[in-house]
C-alpha cells in the first residue's frame, strides 16, 4: 500500500506512515470500526468519518 500523502511504500498493518508520519487509519465515531484515513464513509456503518479520530 501507498502512503496517500507522501506516496512512501508502507506495510498493510502500519497505522502511521513511517516516512511523514500521516495516520493512516481513524476509528469510526459512531461504531468505533477502523477505516482508512483516506475514506469519507465507515465500510462498516457507513457513517461519515469527518470528524473521525486516529487509532492508536
Amino acid at each position: 500500500m501507498d502512503c496517500p500523502n507522501c506516496g512512501a511504500q508502507v506495510a498493510a498493518d502500519e497505522t502511521r506512515c513511517p516516512s511523514c508520519t500521516v495516520p493512516l487509519q481513524v476509528a469510526c465515531p459512531d461504531c468505533g470500526a477502523h477505516a482508512p484515513a483516506d475514506e469519507d464513509a465507515c465500510p462498516a456503518c457507513g457513517a461519515s468519518l469527518a470528524h473521525a479520530t486516529e487509532t492508536s
